[in-house]
């Protein structure tokens, strides 16, 4: 991998960025499937999954506490795994195959003393193509708005992170391959901690994932049954450092 990164002056640089990456240990994707994990193979017998990623971008400092940064990419991928519909051998599992990804992101950052964080936002194309059929990859999101913001006053720190997002693409029973998409993803946590002591301080944090509730889908059934994920989940815990 190469990077270069140029100062055209003291608040303004461009920066590039080229890489090729070999994966040896297979991961083999169901693009049909509502499994959420892949599985992996070591690859003794197949070329390794292969990937050539270029990006260039660029950075703008406003001041000393702002940042605008914008940056173009895009991906190569080969020798991609993914199951078979049916299997014609015991040993026959999957297809080899190619793909693509594009887009942009582009990024607005504070940093400070008492309050930090950021907005961005993601503009993704990701394609695959197996056995001539060519369809959009299953956890590519079209557009993705995500924000972090912490506050900190004394020993107490605040936090909030939230991600509104595209659906993903599914197959719907019968039809082409990650032709639809589901209902848009969205999600919001907060968090909260409170730092006792000088030489060993002792961190209380209470953090609540999906505080709205909201119950994003995740895929279909075969009758069109939304399968939505994980409610409000609320955490305690203790940090200790000295």
């Amino acid at each position: 991998r190469i990077r270069g990164k140029f100062f055209i002056n003291e608040e303004l640089a461009v920066s590039s960025a080229f890489g090729i990456s070999s994966q040896y240990i297979r991961s083999i994707a169901d693009e049909t499937s509502d499994f959420p994990f892949d599985v992996f193979f070591p690859s003794d017998k197949e070329e390794p999954a292969k990937s050539t990623n270029i990006s260039v971008g660029i950075q703008k400092w406003l001041g000393k506490e702002y940042t605008l940064t914008g940056e173009l990419f895009y991906s190569k991928f080969s020798n991609l795994s993914m199951y078979k519909d049916s299997l014609a051998r015991w040993n026959d599992f999957f297809w080899i195959g190619e793909g693509d990804s594009y887009g942009l992101e582009a990024l607005f950052g504070k940093t400070g003393a008492r309050m930090t964080g950021h907005i961005g936002y993601t503009l993704l194309f990701s394609n695959r193509k197996f056995a001539g059929e060519s369809f959009p990859s299953s956890i590519a999101r079209r557009h993705t708005v995500t924000a972090v913001l912490s506050l900190s006053y004394g020993k107490w720190t605040l936090g909030t992170a939230g991600e509104l997002a595209a659906g993903n693409p599914y197959t719907p029973n019968g039809k082409e391959r990650n032709s639809r998409e589901t209902e848009p993803y969205f999600r919001l946590d907060i968090s909260g901690s409170r730092a006792i002591g000088e030489k060993v301080v002792i961190t209380p944090y209470l953090s609540i994932i999906n505080i709205t509730n909201h119950k994003n889908i995740f895929d279909y059934s075969a009758d069109e049954t939304a399968k939505k994920g994980l409610p409000l989940i609320p955490f305690v815990g203790i940090r200790g450092s000295f």
